[in-house]
């Protein structure tokens, strides 16, 4: 993701698994096990990281405010029309998981809400394709 800033003062990376030359938002290492510090770790060693950030929220603020590229969750990221998506390939996923008790598996109210997690999250997904052009 990229601000307007940014990209005025340099071009977009053409595959984004080569950031060499561009300046790049990292991650704290008690963020190093999110998807987007991971795959930073893994293709970002042409870019310069110009500043570290313990909370994705600053990270965000920081791409709205053009200091560099950041690769931020969907759910954080298309909310925020002043970043441009440089890919549609996502680069990163997460498992969510529900945990409950095993008596309680065939009991209707835990079935109704895992229900509608999965519905939920379903649809969010689908907001999120749509608002990223994906």
């Amino acid at each position: 993701m990229a601000s307007s800033e940014y990209l005025a003062r340099h071009a977009a990376p053409a595959d984004p698994r080569d950031l060499t030359g561009q300046e790049v938002l990292g991650f704290h290492s008690r963020l190093a096990f999110t998807p987007g510090a991971e795959w930073l770790a893994k293709y970002g060693a042409g870019a310069r990281v110009v500043l570290v950030y313990r909370e994705i929220v600053e990270m965000t603020a920081a791409a709205v405010a053009g200091v560099g590229l950041a690769i931020l969750p969907c759910t954080v990221a298309a909310t925020e029309p002043a970043l441009k998506r440089l890919t549609p390939q996502t680069l990163g996923t997460i498992a969510v998981s529900v945990t409950y008790r095993r008596e309680t598996t065939m009991a209707r109210p835990v079935s109704v809400v895992v229900k509608f997690l999965v519905s939920a999250l379903r649809a969010r997904i689908r907001e999120i394709e749509q608002m990223s052009g994906v």
